[in-house]
């Protein structure tokens, strides 16, 4: 599967997509951010889905620390050589990490989004 292909099927689908870069020169590279990193997972899964917008608004706006956002979709996890999926995703990319990091305080350029995403400095965890 290439880029081009990749490409496509998100424009079929309608998808937005913010976290696909293409980097021409050298690699196909989808970055991803997280609360809680799993440094011992070598790979993530990168899920597309047809419909689910408000399963998927209630997984990317309510804390999990509350609730169990995916009992309460009612999606059903999955693994994929060992790396949790969803079965509801109608395309799933399983994506080796190349390179990790965390948000910063100090690179936020706008200093008061700090605050307002992050009173608690729990950052997030990038991963590319």
């Amino acid at each position: 599967l290439n880029i081009d292909t990749i490409m496509q099927y998100i424009d079929e689908m309608s998808l937005e997509c913010e976290i696909l870069h293409y980097m021409p020169w050298t690699l196909s590279v989808f970055s991803a951010l997280e609360k809680l990193a799993d440094d011992e997972q070598s790979c993530f899964s990168l899920s597309f889905f047809d419909g689910y917008k408000k399963e998927l608004s209630v997984l990317g706006t309510v804390s999990g620390r509350d609730t169990c956002k995916i009992e309460d979709v009612h999606f059903h996890p999955t693994f994929i050589d060992g790396v949790p999926a969803f079965e509801e995703a109608k395309l799933v990319f399983i994506v080796e990490k190349i390179y990790e990091d965390s948000v910063k305080a100090e690179n936020f350029i706008d200093t008061s989004l700090d605050e307002k995403w992050y009173p608690d400095k729990d950052y997030h965890h990038i991963y590319a």
